[in-house]
This record gives C-alpha cells, structure tokens and sequence, in this order.
C-alpha cells in the first residue's frame, strides 16, 4: 500500500494522471535555467505537459529511482492501485465516494502546493 500512496502523493504534487505518472522516465527530466527541475511529457492524451517539481515530488522520485527500469516509478497494475487507494481511504476514514486518482488534484489543492501547468513556452498558467 505504500507504493499507491506515493503514487497518489507524486499526482497530488504534480497533477500527472496515472496513465501518465507509470510511463514517466529519466528522459523526462530537466533542469531550467534557474537550477529547478521539471518533468516534460507528452500526455497519453496528447498533450505537452510541463510540471515544475516540487521538493516532496523530488523526494519520491529518489524514493523508487533504480537503475533495473527506464521508469521513474515501478509501475502497479491500475485495478491494484485502485484496490489499494480505497484500502487507504477506509483506513483514514475518508468517506467520498468514489475515491480514486481523479481526486488528487482536488483533495491536494494544487495551486496551494505550487504546481502549475505551463503554456507553450513553460511559462506557468496562473489564475486559470
């Protein structure tokens, strides 16, 4: 369980979809200008995705980085991963049903924890 709960955590900090987050690799990764890092990803949606990383998000890249996989994060089957967040949510006595990956965002307030989605240049969407 503690592999879903740092991969709802890493959506929470970042906003990346499930589909997205397992695909994630070293490729993805890289530093602006001013020293921060960044995740760059073409979404299973296909779109371009910019995410700025936030110190927590770092911390659990560290966390499940290995040099066996191409992937930032060991991939889990999506129906265990599901099975696993509801195990989670009953043990902390969260009530709202469903409760999935979907309400990462939400219950995480993104834009309290500073993770953006950026335009076309990176530069961050503020206010939208």
């Amino acid at each position: 369980m503690e592999t879903a709960r740092d991969l709802f955590l890493f959506a929470c900090y970042t906003g990346v979809a499930y589909c997205d987050m397992v695909t994630l690799s070293r490729a993805h990764l890289f530093t602006d200008d001013e020293g921060a890092l960044w995740l760059k990803f073409r979404r299973q949606k296909n779109t371009l995705c910019r995410v700025k990383l936030l110190s927590e998000a770092l911390r659990l890249i560290e966390r499940y980085q290995s040099e066996e996989r191409d992937t930032l994060f060991a991939p889990i089957p999506y129906s265990v991963y599901l099975a696993q967040l509801k195990a989670l949510q009953l043990r902390a006595g969260i009530t709202i049903p469903p409760f999935g990956t979907r309400w990462s965002p939400h219950l995480c307030d993104l834009d309290n924890f500073g993770a953006r989605s950026t335009d076309r240049n990176g530069e961050p969407n503020v206010g939208a």
